[in-house]
């Protein structure tokens, strides 16, 4: 046995740092996936919206979540209805075994045998078993992974090629002042409880790197602790993000009939809001030239 080390007692030896007893996980979700019922909400509000053009039919049934990480928004469409079903579509099977511990259990059992989390390429969701559906969602800007426009044809095109009759499809991007230069910006604090359960708050920081023309970056995510430690690039991503005039186009190009823009805001409080009705494309035009970010919804109806 090892000799005693004198002043090594248990009340001495300080706790490990917040950043070195906290899932990463945990912290992208409280920070970039907050209100997941709330994007629900918006797609059925945009669903029976009359820039659908088909404001009489009845609510949509299923979804698939590309870009799905756990599959958050997947769970909370199955719980919107005890009809509804949903794919959760990523190529990253780690972070589906996450979902799969941490998100599924709290589901009920009828629940949990309407949801799916599939693991493959978003561009080969229905080879590997994904029916068509009434909407796909892309979430947190996942899908500007596509940097040539051939890419992003061939997603919108398979998304469309998707898509039951009458569907839908639901991108988010942003805009602004700020996208065509480096930065750093600290974002939101956030509270959570680490993995020995001590309490520990984050400040969630985006950065955004190598900034290159049209609108090529590198985008950063790290989570800094107020007992200093930090989490740096816990996530790290090479975006190209194009106006959204482009994104249109191209939706038109690949079959859809419809675009519209439904641009977030913030309520009095200061409370993050999905906008409830489109914007024309000059006014979100003239909002990216004024201010320095914005962020909204593309919703394509088919």
């Amino acid at each position: 046995m090892a000799e005693p080390v004198a002043g090594a007692g248990i009340d001495e030896i300080p706790p490990k740092a917040a950043a070195e007893s906290v899932d990463k996980m945990v912290c992208y979700e409280a920070a970039l996936q907050p209100r997941p019922l709330d994007d629900v909400d918006f797609y059925l509000m945009a669903w029976k919206h009359p820039a659908s053009g088909h404001t009489d039919r009845p609510p949509p049934e299923s979804l698939r979540e590309d870009f799905s990480g756990s599959g958050m928004v997947s769970c909370g469409w199955v719980c919107s209805s005890p009809s509804r079903k949903s794919w959760a579509v990523d190529f990253d099977a780690e972070v589906h075994d996450w979902g799969t511990q941490h998100h599924i259990p709290k589901l009920s059992e009828d629940q949990r045998s309407r949801v799916a989390l599939v693991t493959c390429d978003v561009l080969q969701a229905q080879d590997h078993g994904v029916p068509l559906v009434d909407v796909i969602v892309g979430n947190n800007f996942s899908w500007q992974c596509w940097h040539e426009d051939d890419q992003l044809d061939a997603y919108l095109q398979g998304v469309r090629g998707g898509l039951r009759p009458g569907g839908m499809l639901v991108l988010d991007a942003f805009g602004g002042t700020s996208i065509s230069a480096d930065s750093y910006e600290e974002i939101s604090n956030h509270d959570i409880v680490l993995e020995d359960g001590r309490a520990a708050r984050f400040t969630y920081v985006y950065e955004q790197m190598e900034c290159r023309p049209g609108g090529r970056m590198t985008i950063g995510v790290s989570f800094k602790f107020t007992d200093g430690s930090i989490i740096k690039h816990a996530f790290k991503y090479g975006w190209r993000v194009r106006p959204v005039s482009v994104v249109r186009q191209a939706m038109l190009k690949a079959g859809f009939a419809n675009v519209c823009v439904f641009v977030d805001w913030n309520d009095e409080s200061g409370a993050y809001r999905h906008g409830t009705d489109p914007f024309d494309l000059e006014e979100w035009s003239k909002m990216c030239e004024e201010e320095e970010y914005k962020s909204c919804y593309i919703v394509a109806y088919c």
